[in-house]
Order: structure tokens, then sequence, then C-alpha cells
């Protein structure tokens, strides 16, 4: 009998070490994920528009460098501007701030007088901005 006593309480232990090894497994596994998500995280500084074209400050809060091409898509109206022009380069690096200029809603053309919304999505975050011209 005594033995029988003596399974059930390593049985028990057993249960839980596996439990607590299995929440440490999971725990290291989900931290990794929210870091890779938010090491790409930018906001949205001074906004201004010239000669009716939209200026937008960005700064990069993540841990790592954002490529301005590949990892920022950019929208006026919910209309995707591909011909941005990146100052002074077009990775921001962390902790650096970098302006982008000639934002419109089609390629090259001069937006009217009035309001927009710039929606600036990213790899961890997305910011959006009204800006008068």
């Amino acid at each position: 009998m005594r033995n029988k006593a003596i399974s059930g309480i390593i049985a028990t232990i057993l249960l839980v070490l596996i439990a607590i090894a299995l929440v440490g497994v999971a725990y290291v596994f989900f931290s990794g994920m929210v870091g890779q998500k938010t090491s790409k995280t930018f906001s949205i500084g001074e906004t201004d528009c010239i000669s009716n074209h939209i200026l937008l400050t960005l700064t990069n809060d993540g841990t790592e460098p954002i490529t301005v091409a590949t990892d920022l898509k950019i929208f006026v109206e919910g209309v995707q501007d591909t011909s941005v022009t990146y100052n002074p380069v077009t990775t921001i690096a962390t902790h650096t701030t970098s302006t982008l200029t000639g934002i419109d809603n089609t390629a090259g053309t001069a937006l009217a007088s009035g309001t927009y919304t710039v929606m600036i999505v990213g790899p961890s975050n997305t910011q959006k901005r009204d800006v008068t011209c």
C-alpha cells in the first residue's frame, strides 16, 4: 500500500514540474514575439504642407532601423503614395528623426487646398495625422 501512496505524490510533483516548464516555454515564446512586433515603431512629429505637397517628420521609436521604402506604406485619403522623397536618408536609424517630403495622393501631382488625412502603416504600428494645405 505504501508504494501506491508514494507513486501518487511523485506523479503529482512531476505534473507540477511539467506545468511550470510549459509556462516557462510559453513565456519565452510570446515575449520574443512581442519584441519583434515593437522593434520598428515610429511616431509622426511635425507636419506641414509646402507647395501643396505634404511634409512629415518621422521618429523611429523602435529598436531596429526602419527602411522607409520597404517598411512603411504612406496613404493620403486612402490612396497609397509611392512617390515620396526621403530626407536625409532612406533608412531611419533607431531613436533618430527623418523628414519625408513630396507626399501627395498621386505620383507627383500637387494637392488642392484642403485638409488631408495621412496614414502611415508600418510593421509595428499605424499612425494617422490630418494635414491642411
